[in-house]
């Protein structure tokens, strides 16, 4: 069963991006271009991600 990925509006999630299965993106988060963030990782408020976590 695959699981939603959930991003907040006020966030930005960058062209290029990879999001693994149910990654939730809080408010005012930044994803950068060449972040790679695998399942299930959660980024509460205010978090930016330039690179793979």
């Amino acid at each position: 069963m695959k699981v939603q990925t959930e991003i907040h509006p006020s966030s930005v999630v960058e062209e290029g991006a990879q999001l693994g299965e149910g990654v939730r993106i809080g408010p005012f988060c930044h994803v950068g271009p060449d972040a790679v963030i695998g399942d299930r990782v959660e980024l509460v408020g205010h978090v930016s991600v330039m690179g793979a976590t």
